[in-house]
Order: structure tokens, then sequence, then C-alpha cells
């Protein structure tokens, strides 16, 4: 498994409580405090479990947040090609839910009496402006991870989107971005 960030400076409010910090960045470059450190914490999850798995905490977002796919395509390119068995490519992410009051979001779930932060897997389709030659391939692996997470953990994950978007996921089988949460 490789995991990767194409936004890797996206961040989490650190406090619960009943509102949101509207002046809270969202963004940092501390990769103990944003999504190099979920990953590292995925990583690490997957090798106690007999999955090798290489994590790279490479920052595309920053400098500048546009143009950070083609830099993220660069990396997956060179570290498939360092690693040709990698079998799953998951590029992971933080939601931003705003309602359209401008409220955000917090979806969470109760699982074994503790408040999880739920997840959703992306999977994009092709049409005739995306050429995804795998994008059957990685919906079945995104519904069979979705529906595995509903049977362990019910109502851990949110359900898929499967919608034309790309995020890298025309390179190989087994591309996924996956959204952990909310601001």
């Amino acid at each position: 498994v490789l995991i990767i960030h194409t936004h890797a400076t996206e961040s989490f409010e650190p406090y619960t409580r009943d509102y949101f910090d509207t002046e809270f960045p969202f963004r940092t470059r501390d990769s103990s405090r944003n999504m190099v450190a979920v990953g590292a914490v995925l990583a690490q999850t997957l090798a106690d479990n007999g999955i090798s798995v290489v994590h790279d905490g490479t920052l595309h977002d920053y400098p500048a947040y546009t143009g950070a796919y083609d830099r993220s395509e660069e990396t997956i390119r060179a570290i498939l090609a360092e690693y040709p068995t990698i079998k799953v490519v998951i590029d992971l992410h933080r939601d931003a839910i705003t309602e359209a009051d401008g409220s955000r979001v917090a979806p969470v779930a109760e699982i074994d009496g503790k408040n999880a932060a739920q997840f959703m897997i992306i999977a994009g389709c092709d049409n005739e402006y995306f050429d995804m030659p795998y994008y059957i391939e990685n919906f079945k692996l995104a519904a069979l991870l979705q529906n595995s997470a509903e049977v362990m953990y019910p109502g851990l994950a949110r359900a898929v989107l499967f919608d034309y978007r790309n995020y890298n996921q025309h390179i190989t089988t087994g591309s996924l971005l996956i959204e952990v949460g909310s601001h």
C-alpha cells in the first residue's frame, strides 16, 4: 500500500466543542498536526496487521495549492517505479463539509462508546473527458472497503462518492482518495 497526501497541509480544529473557531486556518505544515500524522497512524495500523506500506509525507500543496495533483502524480509514479508490487494507492485527505448557511459539519460516528471521525472514499469514473482505464476496479475496491467498514464499524464509513473526478486515479488500479473527518 502507498499512502500519499496531495493536500498534506489539511488539518483539523484541535478541540471538540459545540462551535467551530472561524479563525482557525485548517492548514498547517506541521506534519504532526496535519494529514501526514493521520497517514502515519494508518500506515502503522496496516503494518501492525502485516501489510507492507510506503508512506510519503511530501507537502504537495505547499507552497502552492494550485498544481498539487500534478506534483502528487509525479510522486506516485516515482514510488510505483521504485516499488512495482504496490497494489493500493491511498491519497488521504481531510474533508471540508459546510452547510449552505456557512456552518461546518463534523461527520462522526460512535464506535465502542467513543466518537470517531467518519471517512468517505472517492472513486472517480470515466467519461469523454477523462482517461480513467481503471475506474471500475477502483470502484470495486472502494465498495469493498466501505462495505467491510460498515460490517465491522457501522456508521464509520460515509457512502462512496462515485463521480466524474480524477484525483490521479488514472495511474493504476487500487487508487482511491479517502477523506477523513472534516475541518
